[in-house]
């Protein structure tokens, strides 16, 4: 009787898997990050480090992949566009940013991620940063990946 309970046991351990060694779940796979449809928080205009707390108005972008919007806010008010892409290169068209009294701390001037926009060509993702450049490659923003 022993080896027949034996050979059921290894059968039925093998068809459930519960005789594998337990151990920690694998690691899920990192997300891809991608131009559009992410939330892209503004860090840097130009050479300038931009530092804002969590704040509706915080500098942000959405590239919305459905309609080729751009969606966001410049750290005063809300920033809404559209934009073309094709591989690395991008372009940002019919910019415009709602008018605030009151910008968030560490943002003098909201008509400059405006202004940037206007000058970009290209985009590349490095890790979870976003850098959008000029013709030139000079680096003109960067943007974080957000949760």
């Amino acid at each position: 009787m022993k080896p027949f309970i034996t050979v059921a046991l290894a059968v039925g351990c093998a068809q459930l898997g519960a005789c594998a060694a337990e151990g920690p779940p694998a690691p899920a796979a990192p997300k891809t990050i991608t131009l559009e449809n992410t939330y892209w928080k503004l860090t840097r205009l130009g050479e300038t480090p931009v530092s804002v707390a969590k704040d509706p108005r915080e500098p942000h972008l959405v590239l919305q992949a459905r309609d080729r919007r751009v969606v966001g806010a410049d750290g005063c008010g809300v920033l809404r566009g559209n934009y073309l892409t094709e591989g690395p290169s991008v372009s940002f068209v019919q910019i415009a940013s709602g008018k605030a009294n009151d910008c968030v701390a560490g943002v003098a001037d909201g008509q400059a991620m405006q202004r940037v926009l206007t000058g970009v060509s290209r985009w590349r993702i490095v890790g979870r940063e976003l850098e959008l450049m000029n013709e030139r490659n000079a680096t003109l923003a960067r943007f974080e990946a957000g949760e």
